[in-house]
């Protein structure tokens, strides 16, 4: 049943994607790359089940921040992408000061949303950190291999593969997850790599289609 819903729910971040950037263009991929960051930062605490192991449940909206800084990058260039990056980390410590003051709520309220999102200030500092260091690695790394090999599948595929596992080693070593059984953390890295990389590889699509509409 999870794997079905995460299929729905990447086939339906790629439409999303692909109908916002028509209608609005560059402020169109700012709307997403704040919607994506706000789920990316208040939803990492929250897991699924996919083959038995934990996976975070933001896995698709945090992959999707790279696919919208790879188009403005492809786009606009480096120096634009590399701006968005005080956006994101702007968007990241307001959407925890949010669940920050959650806190102070009515008890009930408190855990009837902390049910939902979660409120781990490391778990937060992990993935706003993680997805930071991530996203300069992928900005230089995409930037060279599209100016090396002049191909957008390449560029984004290739980065893709290394970005995405690095992300996720130095997440899952930075949070929560070091209570895990070396096994299970293991099986856990390697699972939400891949899927990383999968991710990464369909969006692929979309950053073709935006690219060559220019």
């Amino acid at each position: 049943m999870n794997t079905i819903i995460f299929i729905f729910a990447l086939l339906t971040t790629i439409i999303i994607t692909l109908i916002v950037y028509k209608k609005q263009k560059y402020e169109g991929l700012q709307i997403l790359l704040i919607t994506y960051t706000i789920l990316g930062t208040i939803l990492p605490l929250k897991e699924i089940s996919i083959f038995a192991l934990p996976i975070p449940i933001s896995l698709i909206s945090g992959v999707s921040i790279f696919t919208i800084i790879n188009i403005i990058l492809q786009n606009q260039g480096k120096e634009k992408a590399m701006q968005e990056l005080w956006l994101i980390w702007l968007v990241s410590v307001f959407s925890y000061i949010i669940l920050a003051i959650s806190s102070l709520s009515p008890s009930y309220i408190t855990t009837s949303f902390n049910q939902i999102f979660g409120n781990n200030l490391k778990i937060f500092a992990s993935s706003t950190i993680t997805l930071l260091t991530s996203l300069i690695l992928n900005i230089k790394l995409y930037y060279f291999l599209r100016r090396a090999k002049n191909k957008i599948w390449i560029s984004n595929i290739l980065s893709g593969i290394i970005v995405q596992f690095v992300y996720t080693l130095i997440y899952f070593l930075l949070s929560a997850h070091l209570y895990l059984p070396l096994e299970t953390l293991f099986g856990s890295i390697i699972i939400t790599s891949g899927l990383r990389i999968l991710i990464n590889t369909i969006e692929t699509i979309p950053l073709y289609i935006i690219s060559k509409e220019r």
